[in-house]
């Protein structure tokens, strides 16, 4: 999750830079303030801690979100070009090797600790 958190700014600055390079000139001085999506999420996020969203409402957008985050994260390997990467040597598929690993690890051990609840790994389908 924290890895999700930290990734967040990032994503906000992509959209904000892709909604500028997408503007004309004339327009880009007059857009201002944040993105739209941003404002609907800081709304749902308040809407949900003052207990405004029904619980079913809130376990069906969970599960939502994260069969997104697994399709989400389907279309980055598909947009992988292991070709490409290996031309770039094997010192790069290494640290993409290295990482996914480190990565399953550190999934596994927050499972067998308890950190994250072990009902959450066993969702259903």
């Amino acid at each position: 999750m924290q890895a999700n958190l930290r990734s967040r700014p990032t994503h906000l600055h992509r959209a904000k830079q892709s909604r500028n390079n997408s503007a004309q000139p004339s327009q880009r001085a007059n857009r201002g303030g944040l993105p739209l999506f941003v404002i609907g999420f800081a709304a749902v996020t308040t809407a949900n801690s003052l207990g405004l969203i029904p619980k079913p409402v809130t376990t069906g957008a969970v599960s939502l979100s994260s069969w997104l985050m697994v399709i989400d994260i389907s279309a980055l390997g598909v947009k992988t070009n292991l070709m490409a990467m290996l031309e770039l040597g094997w010192r790069h598929v290494a640290v993409v090797v290295v990482e996914t690993l480190f990565l399953l690890a550190m999934a596994f051990i927050a499972l067998k600790s308890g950190f994250v609840m072990e009902t959450l790994s066993h969702a259903s389908i």
